[in-house]
């Protein structure tokens, strides 16, 4: 319906893996395939969703399974894993070294960058850059 003008998927990572540890019970890929059906369906739709890169656990693989997710959406919101007592992710003894949540945070933070350019200069110039 093209009176649907933004939804919001906050997939909050890329990788089932991270998401599964967050205990959440759906696949990114999947979500990420029906969100390129609708935008082909209705292209003015803005996606937004929520990224976040340090969740205890998070490897190199999961945190480029998030980056390369960012190309099915409009606007990013993200955020850096911050630990929290009394939660489940406390409880994980393979938590994210702080020096390496910054680095990926920047990392995030210059794809995001990128990616909100990308979707600008479409939206301005209809010019199509590296991601879609």
């Amino acid at each position: 319906d093209s009176r649907v003008i933004n939804i919001n998927f906050p997939i909050q990572s890329g990788s089932s893996r991270i998401v599964r540890r967050m205990g959440r019970e759906y696949d990114p890929q999947k979500v990420l395939q029906v969100l390129y059906e609708i935008k082909s369906i209705n292209p003015g739709l803005v996606i937004k969703t929520n990224i976040m890169t340090g969740f205890p656990g998070e490897t190199l693989n999961d945190f480029f399974a998030s980056i390369k997710s960012l190309s099915a959406f409009d606007v990013i919101y993200y955020v850096k894993f911050t630990l929290r007592p009394n939660t489940g992710a406390f409880l994980y003894k393979d938590q994210v070294p702080e020096t390496t949540k910054n680095l990926r945070f920047l990392l995030l933070s210059l794809a995001v960058f990128y990616r909100h350019l990308t979707v600008l200069f479409k939206s301005l110039f209809n010019v199509k850059l590296m991601f879609r």
